[in-house]
């Protein structure tokens, strides 16, 4: 469980300047290193005092989870644009799939992080194995998109 918290710190920074990159020129890169900032102190006061880095960090992964699919859905209403079509019409297709794979991963497993302590703690092993079996399976339909939209990627 230790790995899990620097795990979620890690994974949403390389997120975030992901999302920074894809917005820049329609959000304020400043409003994404502040969200990335704030969560950063959010996930170390989690680990250190509400949820020891021996357990499950449900609350961390949850506000990821949200954090992510806000700026997914971000994504998702500036590509409607006719000028962003446009303008990064090379880009649409690979940062669709990827796009597509974050949202689909994170929205689907908010409620399984939002409880996942439960799961672990109190659901009998049988049921708590299916969940993750459920999570494993989005989690690798997310590679999967990132796998086709990495394919698509413009090759100048």
């Amino acid at each position: 469980m230790p790995f899990l918290h620097v795990y979620v710190a890690g994974g949403f920074c390389f997120i975030s300047i992901f999302y920074q990159q894809i917005l820049k020129g329609f959000i304020n890169p400043t409003i994404i290193w502040m969200i990335l900032a704030i969560f950063l102190i959010f996930t170390t006061i989690n680990s250190l005092f509400i949820q020891p880095i021996d357990t499950f960090n449900s609350y961390a992964l949850t506000v990821e989870s949200v954090l992510i699919i806000i700026f997914s859905l971000s994504t998702y209403t500036i590509m409607l644009n006719d000028m962003v079509k446009e303008k990064r019409v090379h880009l649409a297709k690979s940062l669709n799939w990827i796009n597509s794979g974050l949202f689909i991963y994170y929205s689907t497993n908010l409620l399984i992080f939002y409880f996942g302590d439960i799961i672990t703690q109190f659901l009998s092993k049988e049921v708590s194995l299916y969940t993750w079996a459920i999570h494993s399976f989005f989690l690798i339909l997310m590679y999967c998109c990132f796998f086709v939209g990495l394919w698509h990627r413009p090759t100048n």
